[in-house]
């Protein structure tokens, strides 16, 4: 979703440019680009919703991860401690 809206916006700001080259003005001023603007605005802000709780799940699972890590280490360097003594 969007990407379909962005390339809704995408188009209609060209069409913007294309009508502000050739110097039609009313037609540049009178473009409806803000409803493209805001549907690809609200799409664009869901993603980075998205994409945030995947962050913050992805450094949840590594702090668990490196806590694991660090348990295995310790209780290795207590099985060699014994071993050698």
């Amino acid at each position: 979703e969007t990407e379909k809206s962005f390339a809704r916006w995408h188009n209609d700001l060209e069409h913007q440019a294309t009508w502000l080259e050739s110097n039609q003005l009313s037609d540049f001023l009178t473009a409806p680009v803000q409803g493209s603007q805001n549907a690809f605005d609200v799409n664009f802000e869901a993603w980075q919703l998205e994409i945030n709780h995947v962050l913050e799940a992805a450094s949840a699972q590594s702090q668990r991860n490196y806590q694991i890590s660090a348990l295995v280490f310790i209780s290795m360097i207590i099985v060699a401690a014994i071993y050698i003594s």
